[in-house]
């Protein structure tokens, strides 16, 4: 039987019944789906690799700001430290290039100044 499902985040009870069903392709994944769980970890060859990427939806002028500190937040929580970065970036209706390039813009200054603080600080 079918269900309408509310707009956002899928209830946890149904993304949970999801998650059970997804098979772990691949043994070097050291922590992988799991409700709440916000990064996965991999075992590279000298070092483990947290990835994450978290869509940033009702945010508005500081859209970019929130892609970037949400994202890094998760895996500062990791101990792990930034290398290179992956964006979700969703266009609401009724979006325009201009803002389109000052999410980016936005995003690219967010990103340095927390490169420079992850390094220092």
């Amino acid at each position: 039987m079918s269900q309408f499902l509310p707009t956002g985040k899928l209830p946890a009870d149904f993304l949970a019944s999801l998650l059970k069903r997804a098979p772990r392709l691949d043994s070097r994944v050291i922590i992988g789906l799991g409700i709440g769980q916000d990064t996965a970890v991999i075992d590279a060859p000298d070092h483990y690799l947290v990835a994450k990427t978290d869509p940033i939806i009702f945010a508005t002028d500081a859209i970019g700001w929130y892609a970037v500190n949400v994202n890094a937040n998760d895996i500062a929580c990791m101990g792990a430290r930034i290398h290179t970065r992956n964006e979700t970036h969703v266009q609401l209706c009724q979006s325009t290039s201009r803002k389109g390039a000052y999410v980016a813009r936005s995003v690219r200054v967010c990103y340095a100044f927390v490169s420079f603080t992850s390094m220092f600080g």
